[in-house]
């Protein structure tokens, strides 16, 4: 079994599915994703609805589920979700891509993520070797850790 962490996709659906391709996964590979799935590139909607479909199917046949971790620009977007509060500093760094992405989607789509933002994504995660994973100096704009 290999562990195989990725971090900031940032919106880049189409650099996602050609690294998953090139590792050529196996059913015992962990991977963990260590937040900022959005923000930044054209695609995070993509990004989001891959990750949640790349979840699925490795659960469905008895793989390794993938670990989500969540990111600074994730909490920011799940805020925005959620309130619709445009953060001036969010979007200069890559928030307004990310709302670009999601024009035109569907309610039950936004439910989705929602939900994937809400409960799909860890703090951080430990394994059984008592190695620890998280978003390096995880912080949101007010300065607090999640």
């Amino acid at each position: 079994m290999r562990t195989i962490t990725i971090g900031d996709i940032h919106g880049g659906y189409k650099a996602l599915e050609q690294l998953i391709e090139k590792i050529e996964l196996q059913d015992r590979d962990l991977l963990i994703f260590l937040g900022d799935y959005i923000d930044g590139w054209s695609q995070s909607f993509e990004v989001i609805e891959f990750l949640i479909s790349l979840k699925q199917k490795r659960i469905q046949n008895n793989q390794t589920a993938p670990i989500y971790l969540r990111g600074n620009h994730d909490e920011l977007f799940l805020n925005y979700l959620k309130t619709k509060a445009q953060n001036s500093m969010w979007l200069h760094h890559g928030g307004q891509s990310t709302i670009d992405s999601y024009k035109d989607r569907s309610i039950n789509d936004f439910e989705r993520h929602v939900e994937f933002f809400e409960k799909g994504l860890k703090n951080y995660y430990v394994d059984k070797s008592n190695n620890g994973y998280f978003h390096a100096g995880f912080h949101n704009l007010k300065g607090r850790r999640a």
